[in-house]
């Protein structure tokens, strides 16, 4: 009996595996989460970190040798990390303190009814101690702290929920009379609308339990520019 050669489907099968086995290696070597690409990326940005941890302390000791009577090194750490964000190193400043106070561009508004409307804005005072800053590489925050005299940035990114003043102090406005006056709140911006009525009403912003006030006055026949 003559003898076939060739390759059997047995073996063309197991030929397609393998191959299905070592493209998947090489894909996960490139696009994995231990992947070349990753890698490169990682290293990448713990160079950037490392580079401006250099220039934070270089800048920091400096500052030091510059010390006014009475300035403590929390002072001169906030004002080294705020040199570097103005020279264009990509470092955010994130609120995390409490609300000690609320203040009013303006506690007495004055504007025209029939739905003439003025801007205002809200001043949010907090504990500026517990401000936080933020190394930004590729989208990822990483923690900058001073610790025993020397300026750090976290190695590992940070989980950070950036909020407008509205959100992180629920700011709230209201005024006492709807029928003299209305009032809305984007972030820290009121806007206050006259209505028909003339007359005088409180305004009202709350948040965290502190309460301001001032007062709204609107006249008919007051025009927009009349206000500036």
């Amino acid at each position: 009996m003559k003898k076939e050669n060739g390759i059997t489907l047995m073996a063309l099968v197991i030929t397609i595996i393998v191959l299905l086995i070592l493209a998947s290696i090489s894909i996960n070597m490139i696009n994995g989460n231990n992947s070349i690409i990753n890698q490169a990326a990682n290293a990448k940005e713990l160079s950037e970190i490392a580079g401006l941890e250099e220039q934070l302390n270089m800048t920091y000791i400096k500052n030091l040798g510059k010390t006014k009577y009475g300035e403590d090194e929390k002072e001169i750490y906030r004002e080294t990390v705020e040199a570097l964000q103005e020279q264009g190193y990509n470092i955010e400043k994130i609120a995390k303190g409490r609300l000690l106070n609320l203040k009013l561009d303006n506690d007495k508004i004055y504007l025209g009814t029939a739905d003439t409307t003025k801007t205002e804005y809200v001043e949010v005072i907090n504990e500026s101690d517990q401000d936080k800053y933020y190394y930004v590489v590729s989208g990822k925050y990483f923690e900058i702290t001073l610790e025993d005299d020397e300026i750090q940035i976290s190695k590992k990114a940070s989980k950070v929920n950036i909020k407008s003043d509205s959100d992180e102090y629920n700011i709230q406005v209201s005024t006492g009379d709807e029928t003299i006056a209305t009032a809305t709140v984007d972030g820290t911006t009121i806007t206050i609308t006259g209505k028909k009525k003339a007359g005088e009403t409180d305004l009202i912003v709350t948040a965290e339990g502190i309460t301001l006030t001032g007062k709204i006055t609107t006249v008919t026949g007051l025009a927009t520019k009349e206000l500036d």
